[in-house]
């Protein structure tokens, strides 16, 4: 599909999709004090594997800034809501700002380095009983734990399946193994389900392989859903994958597509536990490109509707502007439903680059010289805006299920992200 969104999850300037998620606190809550109280924020910052962060620091706007512990909380009084709140990553000269926040709990992501230690095992085996495949099949496996995720091909000629997974935290983790074998025609898109196998309580160990997990396969029914994908004018349809969805958080992929055609009619596994989830991605005339899921997709499920919203569409300053400070005004049109990540990022190596998340249609450039990021002189940058939903507000994208939740698992969640076009300016000299 061509994807930016896989992107996304990996880039640094775009960590920031995994902004924030809830914090388990005891502080006020977006239905909390309005706006002129006066509260004690007491939050976390984790990375986007969901490990603490220590020792960085948080500014609120005015206040002190408040250095994480070891477990990635900190406390910072008296603060008038709605406030700001950055997280600032001084090796790497990056920060992250929050705009207008309410709620007392938020967690803010770490920008820097992932925090904690990365753990990898592997299991391997056979998918019994088996005969040799011909064209036209395809098997698959994956390995979900509350850690862990892995997946890979399974090998046609003898059945055999070896997947690695990582994780951080615990050096041990245990999950299932699940299998899934199907046709597929001429366009790639399956006909006929023909086997599954699941096997609980697989144990992982760090830096060792679980062999001879022999897997039994059995009869999967095959079910079918259907529906239409609506996109706005101007936009282009530039494909869908579906994925078979397990009880854990699991999924194999079993179909890429990419007719632009917007109505489906799809061959589905149906077994037991399973859903669907659909992804969708279109693309804009001016650059501008939008993702959207659809989980929890039941097997047969018909009539399905899944509405794309428009990306954001950058208005002010104009392409390749001149003499750009903190004061001058960005501007862009509304992500439907969401919540706006407003990105600065440096044509130099070295230099700051300062991301937004704001609820808002215009924002500017961060003034954050007294962190060490002051905005350079006669510097080239390049500007856009990731829109993601369904978040109404900052708080709802900072609470639990919020958008880090989203992200690392799509598969379970239904919404989009935009992505605007690219602009360039030149700093003031």
């Amino acid at each position: 599909m061509g994807k930016r969104l896989s992107v996304v999850l990996l880039a640094p300037l775009t960590l920031a999709l995994a902004v924030l998620i809830g914090a388990c606190s005891k502080s006020s809550s977006p239905t909390g004090p309005g706006a002129g109280s006066v509260i004690t924020v007491t939050g976390k910052v984790i990375g986007i594997n969901n490990q603490p962060v220590a020792s960085v620091p948080v500014l609120v706007s005015g206040l002190p800034s408040a250095n994480t512990d070891a477990n990635g909380s900190f406390t910072i009084a008296n603060v008038t809501i709605p406030y700001t709140v950055t997280v600032v990553d001084g090796t790497n000269k990056r920060a992250l700002v929050y705009r207008g926040l309410m709620r007392g709990d938020p967690t803010l992501v770490w920008l820097g380095t992932t925090p904690g230690t990365s753990h990898s095992a592997t299991v391997s085996g056979k998918l019994v009983p088996w005969t040799q495949q011909g064209a036209g099949v395809s098997a698959r496996v994956a390995y979900a734990s509350p850690d862990a995720v892995g997946g890979g091909n399974v090998t046609l000629a003898t059945g055999a399946f070896s997947v690695t997974s990582t994780w951080y935290g615990p050096t041990t983790t245990t999950g299932t193994v699940y299998a899934l074998q199907w046709s597929y025609d001429a366009n790639g898109l399956p006909t006929t389900f023909s086997n599954f196998g699941k096997r609980t309580g697989v144990a992982l160990l760090d830096g060792t392989t679980n062999a001879n997990q022999n897997d039994t396969i059995g009869v999967a029914q095959t079910g079918q859903i259907s529906g239409t994908v609506s996109i706005p004018a101007g936009y282009t349809l530039t494909g869908r994958n579906l994925a078979a969805v397990f009880e854990s958080k699991a999924s194999i992929v079993v179909l890429s597509d990419a007719s632009t055609v917007p109505n489906f009619t799809y061959n589905t596994p149906n077994v037991t536990g399973v859903q669907m989830s659909l992804v969708a991605a279109i693309a804009g005339a001016t650059g501008s490109s939008v993702e959207s899921f659809l989980s929890g997709l039941a097997v047969n499920q018909t009539g399905i509707t899944m509405t794309i919203p428009a990306a954001p569409e950058l208005s002010l300053p104009v392409a390749s502007a001149t003499n750009i400070t903190t004061s001058t005004p960005f501007s862009w049109t509304q992500f439907a439903g969401g919540v706006h990540i407003l990105e600065f990022n440096p044509a130099v190596t070295g230099q700051p680059s300062y991301l937004v998340l704001t609820s808002a249609t215009s924002d500017s450039i961060p003034n954050l010289t007294s962190a060490g990021l002051t905005l350079p002189s006669s510097a080239t940058y390049k500007w856009s805006v990731i829109g993601v939903a369904p978040f109404a507000s900052v708080d709802a994208a900072a609470g639990t299920g919020g958008v880090l939740g989203f992200i690392t698992n799509t598969s379970a969640f239904t919404g989009s992200f935009g992505n605007s076009a690219t602009r360039s300016f030149t700093t003031a000299p």
